[in-house]
């Protein structure tokens, strides 16, 4: 059933962008500079890009989905088919978000590309680079809440040496992980509606290298503290 709705969201974006193309000029404007000033015009058909990598994003999602089903079919261990079902759920949930991202992207551009011929302007209508970076931060968000519900796996969530050593520090560095993430989501969110391009490219990638490096360091330290307390619980 995921799989199925997986791949109906996958045509879904390339139809209705088919049915809309006779409603958008034959010319429209297709790339801009850092002030929003259009530097590219391009066919109303390139349009159909998106849609294609939207489509190509989502067959990803599955294979993927079709993988962890089969392991699990394939599997008599309770734990395994319990974790691989659980981060089959998380997986449908992390495609369903991309697609909401990319699906929006797409259909903002097409929109803004309408307006802008039609009322012959010169610059976008709000900068798309900041309508990105704002939904980014939403995406954050949703991967900070989804993080902590995921099993200890090789494919998603906070995967490092150490939190794959074993299901509690898997479950600690993801939870903090997913804590991390929400709040760089909210600050990259704040900072689409404070800063423009390419200020808010650059800091939105500042918080998310720091918050890597937060989050691989707080794996060790759960691991290291894990290790510390099993040497001692040794020695008694």
């Amino acid at each position: 059933m995921k799989n199925k709705v997986l791949l109906l969201l996958a045509v879904l974006p390339f139809l209705i962008t088919i049915l809309l193309l006779r409603m958008v000029p034959d010319e429209i404007p297709m790339h801009y500079d850092f002030s929003g000033n259009i530097n590219r015009w391009g066919s109303k058909f390139e349009l159909l890009l998106f849609p294609v990598f939207i489509a190509v994003f989502q067959v990803f999602w599955v294979l993927l989905l079709s993988s962890f089903a089969r392991k699990r079919l394939a599997s008599c261990d309770e734990k395994l088919i319990a974790g691989s079902l659980q981060n089959e759920k998380v997986l449908f949930y992390t495609a369903i978000g991309t697609w909401i991202l990319f699906t929006g992207l797409h259909f903002y551009i097409m929109i803004s590309s309408i307006l802008i011929v039609r009322d012959n302007l010169e610059t976008q209508m709000f900068s798309f680079g900041n309508i990105l970076i704002l939904l980014m931060g939403i995406f954050m968000i949703v991967i900070g809440n989804i993080m902590p519900k995921t099993k200890r796996n090789s494919v998603i969530g906070l995967r490092t040496r150490w939190s794959m050593s074993n299901d509690e520090i898997w479950s600690k560095s993801n939870r903090f992980g997913g804590y991390t993430m929400v709040v760089v989501g909210v600050l990259v969110v704040i900072v689409a509606f404070v800063f423009y391009k390419p200020w808010s490219s650059m800091i939105m990638l500042l918080l998310l290298i720091i918050a890597t490096i937060v989050m691989i360091a707080y794996s060790k330290h759960v691991y290291d503290k894990f290790v510390s307390i099993k040497e001692r619980s040794k020695k008694f």
